[in-house]
């Protein structure tokens, strides 16, 4: 389904979006102004065939802003990638995002090509898709076992707060059959420099905010009260700087449950509805396979005009027919 300027998905009623049949799947493309996708839920396993972002965000405009808020997603148990390579990401941001994308109230599990991708918007020149520079900020949510990072941000103004993202198993990191295993992060500061608030992570068989990437790019992570531990290192990355608060004792059980207003379980997100932000989401969305849905409208268009040809084709002949019987009758 695609979402356009002031498009709502959820809306105040809710949204359940259920791919627990086998086959089944979904693709959100969400890509203007002031669209929300508010109060979504989405049950089911994708399987290793589903590949690339699930759900792709982008506000175009760098004076606009749209909103992603009390949301609950998951892969489940996504079965090993197909030979196309790649595999699935929660929430991946477009490079030509240029506007203010909130990520607020979202539970995120088991995707393996990152929980939420948003790193994309900070490409340089150098990249086949430079990115536009949008920024992301990512409030009250939870990812669970995503690699290669629970949260990937890389551009200047984006920004982690109040999150948590936990590590409980080994994953696989492979993203095809030819490729090297990556590292499994908690947050990936890819680009430029970004801001950690109120976080905290824990990864059992992984690495906790890794900065830049060694031989490419370098970053910088400014931190205010992160407290995480890692088996692979607390702080890694190309530059290691690193300005800020942080700790490396191991955090409570209870700071690394779903944060304040971020639904656990599908149910939540509807026992917790969150209102429309004041300007957002005012219309709805374009439902039906994506790139299928004008070719759907002219074949709906055509079937409903041969239709009418037909039904009038058959009340000619029925009163002509009737005619007939009259004429004879009188005869």
């Amino acid at each position: 389904m695609r979402l356009g300027d002031d498009d709502s998905l959820g809306g105040d009623r809710g949204l359940l979006i259920d791919i627990t049949a086998e086959g089944a799947a979904y693709e959100i493309n969400a890509r203007g102004s002031r669209w929300e996708i508010r109060n979504v839920a989405i049950i089911g396993s994708l399987d290793g065939t589903r590949t690339g972002a699930r759900l792709s965000a982008q506000v175009p405009d760098p004076d606009e802003t749209a909103v992603i808020d009390n949301l609950w997603i998951t892969a489940d148990n996504q079965s090993q990638p197909d030979e196309r390579g790649g595999d699935a990401v929660g929430i991946f941001v477009h490079p030509r995002h240029a506007g203010t994308l909130l990520i607020r109230r979202t539970y995120i599990e088991n995707y393996r090509n990152n929980g939420i991708y948003a790193s994309s918007p900070g490409n340089p020149l150098s990249e086949e898709l430079p990115g536009q520079g949008g920024t992301i900020s990512i409030e009250n949510c939870y990812a669970l076992n995503c690699s290669n990072a629970g949260f990937r941000i890389g551009t200047p103004e984006s920004s982690v707060t109040n999150s948590v993202i936990v590590q409980t198993r080994p994953l696989d990191t492979s993203l095809d059959s030819d490729s090297e295993p990556d590292a499994v992060r908690a947050i990936w500061l890819y680009y430029g420099t970004g801001q950690l608030r109120d976080v905290a992570f824990s990864m059992s068989n992984g690495t906790g905010i890794d900065v830049g990437d060694p031989g490419r790019y370098e970053s910088t992570a400014v931190l205010d009260n992160v407290l995480g531990e890692a088996s692979g290192g607390v702080l890694t990355g190309a530059t290691r700087l690193i300005r800020g608060e942080y700790s490396i004792e191991e955090p409570s059980r209870a700071q690394l449950t779903p944060p304040p207003g971020c639904p656990s379980t599908p149910q939540a997100v509807f026992e917790q509805r969150v209102p429309r932000l004041e300007g957002i989401g005012t219309g709805r969305p374009n439902i039906g396979p994506i790139g299928l849905d004008d070719s759907l409208t002219r074949l709906v268009r055509m079937v409903s005009v041969r239709l009418v040809g037909i039904v009038l084709a058959i009340i000619g002949a029925i009163v002509a027919i009737d005619a007939w019987f009259k004429r004879e009758r009188d005869q």
